[in-house]
């Protein structure tokens, strides 16, 4: 009998320093929680320039939302990309955009209390990987000379042929802006979100609950381990059983410690794919 309470013992031992090692390399791994902030810190890839603006006067100037849409989309083809695809959302982002600068007076990407281009994306539901965003104000006469002017600007060329882009939206309207009668043009560009798949969240789900439920059997081994201490006599039928039932929920605490360890490393895996499509776009 003293042989098997001896095995007993060692197996006890055995486990409890298994699920000490297990649980300071879950707790000092730094993935998770890595993986989260860099997914954020990427996620808002934002291109502008310097608003353009022509100051001359011209008395039959017209501009379109579909003629402003084709006239890029014909630069685009002459230089070799695909032609983009007009986005509902990015039109309303950019109508946002225009109503905003006649109504407060100011042209810049960031209105005066500090929205910017993808603040409006996501006021217009808009979820994306990168955004940019193209202004223009004065008469210009058509479309056609509003986007020379736009791809003589190497900034605003530069958002027109960024090839990561793959849909747009665009607002043209006249009304009064610094005591004149003017036309304000927008040109909001974007990358929706379903183009880089982010980190399965029903797998982000299983290993918070997996977390949790970890915590709750640490203190039911606890609590056992204290009724193992204080069992007198440390043999007989119902300490074995104890030890049993003991190390039995340590199996089960190390067999979930080595599932959260496995779903770690498929959402890392996961989150660094997205991370890196999420680069290529931000380039």
């Amino acid at each position: 009998m003293l042989k098997k309470l001896l095995v007993f013992i060692l197996i006890i031992g055995a486990a409890i320093v298994t699920v000490l090692l297990f649980k300071d390399d879950l707790k000092n791994d730094p993935g998770f929680s890595m993986i989260q902030r860099d997914v954020a810190d990427l996620q808002e890839t934002i291109f502008t320039s310097e608003p353009l603006r022509f100051d001359g006067s011209n008395e039959r100037s017209l501009l379109t939302v579909s003629g402003i849409i084709n006239e890029t989309n014909n630069e685009r083809l002459a230089g070799g990309l695909g032609a983009l695809q007009e986005s509902a959302e990015l039109r309303r982002a950019a109508e946002l955009k225009v109503d905003d600068m006649f109504a407060r007076q100011y042209f810049e990407h960031d209105s005066p209390s500090g929205e910017g281009p993808a603040d409006l994306a996501k006021q217009a539901g808009y979820d994306f990987v990168i955004v940019g965003e193209n202004l223009a104000l004065g008469n210009f006469e058509t479309d056609k000379v509003l986007l020379e002017g736009w791809m003589n600007s190497p900034g605003h060329r530069e958002n027109i042929m960024r090839g990561a882009y793959t849909e747009i939206g665009v607002a043209a309207k006249r009304g009064l802006f610094e005591g004149k009668m003017t036309w304000l043009a927008v040109q909001e560009f974007g990358t929706p979100a379903k183009a880089c798949p982010g980190p399965s969240q029903e797998l982000s789900n299983k290993i918070d609950s997996g977390k949790n439920e970890l915590k709750r059997q640490e203190t039911m081994l606890q609590q056992k381990k204290q009724e193992l201490d204080a069992h007198e006599p440390k043999r007989g039928p119902q300490y074995e059983a104890k030890v049993r039932d003991y190390n039995n929920l340590i199996e089960q605490y190390n067999s979930l410690v080595n599932e959260i360890k496995n779903s770690v490393e498929q959402y890392n895996a996961q989150a660094e794919s997205y991370n890196q499509c999420l680069a290529t776009f931000a380039k």
